[in-house]
C-alpha cells in the first residue's frame, strides 16, 4: 500500500505554521489545521492525538459544509483503535455505515472473520487504502478482538467475578494487610486458542499462538495480569482484569 506522505507532510508543515495564531485566524483554518495534523497523528500511530484533533475538527466544521464527511472518516479510523465505536446514525447520516459499520459490529460480536473479511473485500479494501487507513485498521482490529473474546471467556468461566473494580473493597475496622496478594482468577490456553479458531474461523490457532495474544495483549495494557508458562494459563487480577482500550493506547 502507497502512502501519500509527501502531500501529507506538506499539507502538515503548512498548517503548523497556524498552530500560534489559532486564536487570531478563522474558524475554517483551525479546522483545516486541525484536521490535517490530526491525520498526521493517525499516520504516526498515535491514535488517542488524532482523535483529539479530528474531533474538534468535526465539532467546528460547519454541518453544512462537505468536508465533514471527509473529517469523519478519520476521525472513525482514529477512533476504532482507543474503543470508541461511532453509533450507526452517524455513519448513516454521512453515508459511511457501509464501509465502517460491518467493522464495528465484528469488533462487538468479537467476531475477527467477519473483521478481516470485509478489509480483504476487493471493493472496501481499494476503499480503505485510497484514504490510506487500511494498514492502521488491520493492526488494531486484531487486538480489540482478542481483548473482546478473552473477555468473554472470563465471563463465561467466572460469571460472578467483580470485574472493573480499580481498588480491593474496603472492611472498615480491618485495613487490608500492605503485601495482600490480589486474587485472581486463571484462564487456560487450550480454552483461548479454542475460542479464536471460533472467531476466526481457523483450526490451526494452538496454545502457543494463545500465548502469544496473551502476551501481546498484557505488554500493550488491553489486560493485568501474568503469564503461567509451565501450566499454560495466564493469571487475570479481578480487580481490573480488563483495561479499556482508551487507558491502553494511551500508554
Amino acid at each position: 500500500m502507497k502512502f501519500n506522505t509527501i502531500k501529507l507532510f506538506s499539507k502538515v508543515e503548512q498548517t503548523q505554521k497556524l498552530e500560534r495564531y489559532l486564536d487570531q485566524v478563522n474558524k475554517a483554518q483551525v479546522v483545516e489545521y486541525r484536521y490535517w495534523v490530526g491525520r498526521y497523528r493517525l499516520l504516526q500511530n498515535e491514535p488517542r492525538e488524532a482523535r483529539e484533533l479530528l474531533q474538534l475538527a468535526f465539532d467546528q466544521c460547519p454541518n453544512s459544509s462537505r468536508n465533514k464527511r471527509q473529517i469523519l472518516i478519520y476521525l472513525t479510523a482514529a477512533s476504532i483503535p482507543s474503543g470508541y465505536l461511532p453509533h450507526p446514525m452517524l455513519l448513516y447520516r454521512f453515508d459511511l455505515a457501509e464501509p465502517f459499520l460491518p467493522l464495528i459490529n465484528a469488533i462487538r460480536s468479537c467476531n475477527a472473520h467477519a473483521y478481516r473479511s470485509h478489509l480483504n473485500d476487493l471493493r472496501w479494501m481499494e476503499w480503505f487504502s485510497k484514504h490510506e487507513i487500511l494498514f492502521g485498521l488491520k493492526e488494531c482490529g486484531d487486538v480489540l478482538i482478542w481483548r473482546g473474546v478473552i473477555k468473554k471467556l472470563f465471563r463465561v468461566q467466572y460469571p460472578t467475578a467483580i470485574e472493573g473494580m480499580s481498588t480491593p473493597p474496603i472492611t472498615f475496622g480491618q485495613p487490608a494487610p500492605a503485601d495482600q496478594k490480589p486474587e485472581r482468577k486463571y484462564l487456560h490456553y487450550s480454552h483461548i486458542a479454542a475460542a479464536l479458531r471460533i472467531s476466526y474461523r481457523d483450526a490451526s490457532w494452538d496454545n502457543d499462538d494463545a500465548e502469544n495474544v496473551v502476551m501481546c495483549l498484557i505488554e500493550q495494557g488491553y489486560m493485568a495480569g501474568f503469564i503461567r508458562h509451565s501450566n499454560q494459563t495466564v493469571g487475570l487480577d479481578l480487580r481490573a482484569p480488563f483495561k479499556l482500550p482508551s487507558v491502553a493506547v494511551s500508554r
